[in-house]
């Protein structure tokens, strides 16, 4: 859930904000999971909103990412794609620990 809300935020900021959360600036959520779903949540939105007001310029050109990520060597719309795997990537994860937890014997 932390790597989902981080790569929401951070894309967002970086994409779309004042390009300043870094890893060292991430605001990591508190320990319960009603923090971390929050946080997911609102990566999700300003990442969204940032994604709705995009143009074909921005598609287009090439990305201008976090540091540490390979987002400045593929255009924005390969970015945009890249974040789609990896959120559904992550959350099919959290969904199967969940299940697994749900359906273990005690």
């Amino acid at each position: 859930m932390a790597h989902i809300g981080q790569t929401l935020a951070q894309r967002a900021d970086f994409h779309f904000g004042d390009r300043t959360l870094t890893l060292d600036r991430v605001p990591w959520p508190g320990l319960t999971a009603a923090e971390g779903l929050a946080w997911i949540d609102r990566g999700y939105a300003d990442w969204c909103a940032g994604l709705d007001s995009a143009d074909d310029t921005l598609l287009s050109r090439r990305s201008q990412g976090p540091p540490g990520t390979l987002d400045g060597s593929y255009p924005f719309a390969d970015v945009i794609l890249h974040i789609n795997r990896e959120v559904i990537h992550h959350g099919a994860e959290v969904a199967l620990l969940r299940d697994l937890y749900r359906s273990r014997k005690q």
